[in-house]
């Protein structure tokens, strides 16, 4: 129960930031035919397009684009592409910064690189490329990202080199290259104190990443020297200090990554942290994001940004630093219960705030540590606290029984209540999970969640919807396949609605008896189109729901695993004390 629980606790280790799906990416690679379509039905209002970009034709892009309507400011480009060819630098920027948003990375790249050869500000560019580098980042594409985000160009900001460099670091720790992510983050440098801390954070955790992907070998005393040094890293963490770090890993001028010891001037890879010579120390590592450090690291903005001190950053809110400190207490804990250190693991829990998210982990966590240190009171005091909250939760599951496992460990005549009762609940849960995945067939995406928004690609995170089901909804939307989905078919049903709107505009023009004969072709091609589109978007949504639901079902078919096993655990201990008491 500790290593699943622990396990959640740590699952939220590395930077959170706003993501377009790669679902996304198949319902908008129809937006531009879409919007064709729509600008050859009709407009009201044409576009005068003149050679000098800033005149009305691009004002009106603008307007759209800073009133916040990217959905507009994007589909009036493309309709008019002579705007963005006519502004080879703003507009393919602007271009590129849409389609980003829009989840089209290869039309994004094509326009950031035909900005890319014009004379364009740092600012206009950094914060695109930014953007593309997180959406390859966030839909999964790991070599395409690596590639793309080692490359910087020059005067990012410290934030962008900051979101930069944990991006960068988190895909080398979870490809299995942990060595390369703890000699970036062991040298790593910026003056916002967020990611300073963010940045050791992922270090502590980086230093585990070998044992976690080799963990059919034996733990050997490498690993624990590992275990060691992330826990001091945490604990420093735990006071505020970030102090100067010895290398851990040397890099020598071909490139190449050497074991070094932290009390070990000469490196002859003895030390702490000579388990990295299976690496194969003769082997020049290519395409290493080490090789390039320097490039974004080292930019003249960055550098005096460090030397004039730190630098505030008011989008990191008070809540984002206590959720850090959170998940720092919760991993110095888990790594105080590996080493057998109870006592010092349940002093690490003491800041975790009640109304944090994550607090039910620290609940369990603690009624965990005082299990083992045999203070079943206490256990059975945090464990009780637990189960007062959502029963829909699998560590509230698991409180009721650790509860009641407490109370008969003290003897205690509740114990064959608390069974039972345990009992009670998981066979609700697992009523509720059967009535879920029934009433999963007749699921109205937007009646469940609707959307009010009037970008029909943009789209909000959903709520969690008020019925009796809000709980398991809660726990689904926490995976991010479910909710990638969902958006999905929300998106493809609004943006049925508006094929709806636009085919009554052109059945009005169909109406309209005319002699020309190029606007008779033309509407005829246009309803052609139209109808291939409608027959997209049908296919897409039926396709979109097949897998939302067959996503649904594999993680309650988990929850319901998971639930069997705590059912028969409490029939267990509920024979075990009906029992002794006979």
């Amino acid at each position: 129960m500790i290593k699943r629980n622990t396990a959640l606790a740590s699952r939220s280790t590395f930077l959170s930031v706003d993501i377009q799906p790669k679902s996304l990416l198949k319902t908008t690679q129809l937006l531009t035919a879409l919007v064709l379509a729509s600008f050859s039905i009709a407009h009201a209002t044409p576009l005068e397009i003149r050679r000098d970009a800033r005149e009305p034709g691009f004002a009106q892009v603008m307007y759209a684009y800073y009133q916040d309507k990217p959905y507009e400011a994007l589909t009036t480009l493309l309709a008019n592409r002579q705007l963005a060819f006519n502004a080879a630098g703003t507009g393919n920027v602007l271009l590129s910064n849409l389609y980003t948003r829009y989840g089209l990375p290869r039309e994004a790249e094509a326009a950031l690189t035909r900005a890319g050869f014009s004379d364009v500000t740092a600012g206009n560019r950094n914060d695109p490329w930014l953007s593309y580098g997180k959406l390859v980042y966030q839909t999964g594409q790991d070599s395409l990202a690596l590639n793309f985000l080692r490359d910087p160009p020059a005067l990012l900001s410290p934030k962008q080199e900051s979101e930069r460099m944990v991006m960068v670091t988190n895909i080398l720790a979870r490809t299995e290259r942990a060595d390369e992510a703890v000699a970036v983050l062991q040298s790593f440098e910026t003056p916002i104190y967020y990611y300073r801390k963010l940045a050791r954070y992922n270090l502590a955790l980086s230093l585990l990443t070998r044992k976690k992907t080799e963990s059919a070998r034996p733990v050997s005393d490498e690993d624990k020297q590992h275990e060691l040094l992330a826990t001091r890293i945490l604990e420093d963490l735990m006071l505020d200090k970030i102090p100067p770090l010895k290398p851990i890993i040397k890099v020598d001028e071909r490139g190449r990554t050497k074991d070094i010891s932290l009390g070990d001037k000469d490196g002859d890879g003895k030390g702490l942290f000579s388990w990295f010579r299976g690496k194969s120390d003769s082997a020049t590592r290519q395409n290493s994001l080490i090789e390039n450090r320097e490039i974004g690291n080292a930019s003249t903005f960055t550098k005096s940004a460090l030397i004039g001190g730190d630098v505030k950053d008011d989008s990191i809110t008070p809540r984002d630093l206590s959720n850090l400190n959170d998940k720092i207490a919760l991993s110095l804990a888990y790594l105080r219960l590996i080493r057998n250190e109870p006592e010092l693991a349940k002093s690490a829990l003491r800041g975790v705030q009640l109304d944090s998210p994550y607090s039910n982990q620290a609940l369990l966590t603690s009624a965990h540590i005082y299990y083992r240190l045999n203070d079943f009171k206490r256990s059975y005091n945090f464990s009780n606290e637990l189960t007062k909250r959502n029963a829909a939760d699998p560590l509230v599951q698991e409180g009721w029984l650790l509860s009641a496992s407490a109370l008969e460990e003290q003897h205690d005549p509740n114990a064959l209540d608390r069974y039972r009762a345990a009992i009670q609940i998981y066979k609700e849960q697992t009523a509720a999970i059967s009535q879920f995945d029934r009433d999963l067939e007749k699921l109205d995406v937007l009646r469940l969640f609707p959307v009010e928004a009037l970008d029909p690609i943009l789209l909000g995170l959903p709520q969690i919807p008020q019925t009796p089901q809000a709980g398991l909804w809660a726990q689904l939307l926490e995976r991010s396949e479910i909710l990638a989905i969902l958006q999905q078919v929300q998106q493809t049903q609004l943006l049925e609605s508006k094929l709806a709107g636009y085919d009554k505009q052109l059945s009005v023009l169909e109406a309209v008896n005319t002699s020309n004969k190029d606007d008779r072709t033309d509407l005829k091609a246009t309803r052609v189109l139209l109808e291939k589109v409608k027959s997209d978007f049908q296919k897409s949504e039926a396709q979109d729901r097949k897998a939302l639901l067959a996503q649904i079902r594999v993680s309650l078919k988990q929850k319901q695993f998971q639930l069997d096993h705590y059912l028969t655990e409490s029939l267990l201990g509920l024979q075990r004390v009906g029992g002794s008491k006979r």
